[in-house]
């Protein structure tokens, strides 16, 4: 069973793209481990020694992490359910604290000592609150709004359980950190994020013409700004010199950048509607207002930059960056809004840049209102990007990126995970 869980984890670090295999590869994995017995707590058993036992807690985990990323990955149901199995978290323990010798297991170390098992068990408390809420989006139902806002409590809830060594920080803060310290830390912050956005996902279209759901479109995009913050220092990070440059061989697995690709699609999806917007056809609708509608192009526009240097290595990554060029160009024929060099071709395009930032209309050229209830809820002094750089390193990032140039091919369909979410012309 070990070796079948470092296989699939090889085939996702050794594959740009989230492979139907994969998937088939992992019900393999549950359905054995169910078979085995993985799914029950090894107290029930006499015959299995307390050092056998702690190890199948500790591979169960990982297991049921792997069920819910891979399964949302592809946009399909769980395999587990947390009814079906009783199997413990494994306990916080240093490798040190017990041997395949021992009689009884030693009791766990406090929740904040730092042992191999603290990230573990960290991790699957996000990812099981994770997998309720893609039970959620998969339901053929969509669920009842304050089923939704009960969840929606329930994440800062989870995520205030985790150890203070292993909560978002600023990087000038964490000089004295590991890398892999820091980069535990921001997977649990894009799990955070992601959790909000497919949570309040079914309720973004709804949004635009009710003023009840305006909160549910508030925090997807905001939600997808953090997690674009993170993306770009990332990028930043892993570059030679940077406190992640050794840690960059587990950022560029599909399962890692499908955060950065559903937070892109998300903003993709709202520039794309408000270009789109007609008030005078339908007065209900809630466009978004200019300020907003900026952060998002800044948001996208930096994340361009970054797409577009991983454009050769995945087909998720080309979709990205078409998706992409197809609102700027849709922006690029507004009247309102004044774009500068800004992609247009969805194929072949050579030497793009972006020299400069968006701006708004010229004068005399009328902006549409917005609606009150989502201007007030859209609280602008927090859409800012978030603190997540270190002050020293990194202080006063512009957000006027390096003139970087690279090639695009074809695209639709975002990942079998993330639907067509926009109308792009084949």
């Amino acid at each position: 069973m070990e070796t079948l869980i470092c296989a699939l984890n090889t085939r996702f670090l050794g594959s740009g793209d989230a492979q139907m295999d994969d998937l088939i590869f992992l019900g393999i994995i549950v359905r054995m481990a169910q078979r085995m017995g993985y799914h029950r707590d090894p107290s029930h058993f006499p015959h299995i020694s307390p050092f056998q036992g702690e190890m199948r807690r500790r591979l169960w985990s990982l297991i049921s992490d792997w069920d819910v990323l891979v399964s949302a990955q592809f946009g399909l149901p769980r395999l587990l359910r947390e009814f079906q199995s009783d199997t413990a978290p494994p306990r916080n323990l240093l490798d040190d604290d017990f041997d395949e010798d021992i009689a009884e297991l030693p009791p766990p170390r406090p929740s904040s000592f730092e042992t191999p098992t603290q990230w573990l068990v960290a991790k699957n408390r996000l990812i099981s609150m994770l997998g309720m809420i893609t039970d959620f989006s998969t339901s053929i139902r969509r669920p009842a709004y304050a089923e939704v806002m009960r969840m929606d409590k329930l994440i800062p809830e989870t995520y205030e359980s985790t150890p203070s060594n292993l909560r978002e920080r600023p990087m000038g803060k964490s000089l004295i950190d590991s890398s892999d310290i820091i980069l535990r830390r921001i997977q649990l912050v894009l799990l955070l994020e992601k959790a909000k956005c497919v949570l309040h996902y079914r309720y973004l279209a709804p949004a635009r013409t009710n003023e009840a759901f305006a909160f549910s479109r508030t925090t997807c995009i905001k939600s997808a700004f953090h997690v674009l913050d993170y993306k770009f220092l990332v990028d930043q990070e892993t570059k030679p010199g940077g406190r992640l440059f050794k840690e960059r061989w587990k950022t560029i697995s599909p399962m890692f950048r499908g955060n950065f690709l559903l937070a892109t699609t998300l903003l993709c999806l709202e520039l794309n509607y408000h270009l789109s917007i007609d008030l005078a056809a339908n007065p209900k609708q809630l466009p978004l207002t200019s300020a907003v509608v900026h952060q998002i192009f800044q948001a996208l526009r930096r994340s361009y930059t970054i797409w577009i240097q991983l454009n050769g290595l995945s087909n998720e990554s080309r979709k990205a960056v078409q998706a992409l060029e197809f609102v700027f160009s849709k922006a690029q024929n507004q009247t309102r809004y004044v774009f500068s060099e800004i992609p247009m071709k969805a194929s072949g395009s050579t030497n793009v840049a972006f020299s400069q930032a968006f701006r708004p209309s010229q004068p005399g050229v009328p902006e549409p209102e917005s609606a009150t209830s989502l201007d007030q809820a859209m609280d602008m002094s927090q859409m800012q990007p978030s603190d997540i750089t270190s002050p020293f390193l990194y202080d006063n990032i512009a957000p006027e990126l390096l003139d970087m140039t690279h090639s695009v091919d074809e695209m639709l369909g975002m990942s079998m995970g993330y639907p067509q979410l926009l109308d792009f012309p084949l």
